[in-house]
């Protein structure tokens, strides 16, 4: 399998990559995920679910797919869409696939909905659900192959919440 993303400072025989030591004689981490099983993981030594081609975890807390897919991952910048700046936005990652497509439009859907609702929470956390449902259904989730599954999984335990009020809300 290789060392994965993010290969740091080697000791013994072992790297350590963020947050713990891998083994690449052995092809695992011998330090346990620091969330347990919360990753997604079977087992408490695994890497981005033990599927490094399809998904990458780069602190170590939340596998990540393509450009779009992953939270507050947006075409390559860790924040929301609608906090990138204008320069960000121009520059931001394509989308890879149809997947990663969906998760582009689920990203710039959030954002409208915090737009549209800066002051109504309920209002807002009804557009954020719309948005799940719209990513659950995309046709780029539906082809069956497990990024789509695990995103379509995600999806159906979704519960976003309506996030903060936006700081110009009167009695915020």
């Amino acid at each position: 399998m290789g060392s994965p993303p993010g290969s740091g400072i080697k000791r013994q025989g072992c790297i350590f990559i963020v947050p713990g030591y891998y083994d690449p004689q052995i092809g695992r981490f011998i330090s346990r995920d620091p969330i347990g099983f919360n990753g997604g993981d079977v087992v408490l030594y695994g890497y981005a679910q033990n599927n490094p081609v399809n998904f990458v975890d780069p602190e170590g807390l939340q596998k990540i797919y393509g450009n779009w897919c992953g939270p507050d991952w947006t075409g390559g910048y860790d924040k929301p869409w609608d906090q990138l700046t204008d320069e960000e936005k121009r520059n931001v990652s394509s989308p890879i696939d149809e997947l990663d497509s969906c998760c582009e439009t689920h990203d710039k859907c959030y954002a409208k909905c915090r737009e549209n609702f800066p002051c109504l929470e309920d209002d807002r956390e009804m557009c954020f659900r719309q948005c799940d449902i719209n990513l659950h259904v995309c046709p780029g989730t539906m082809n069956g192959g497990p990024r789509s599954f695990a995103i379509r999984k995600y999806m159906q335990n979704s519960d976003p919440g309506a996030g903060e009020n936006n700081s110009t809300c009167c009695g915020k």
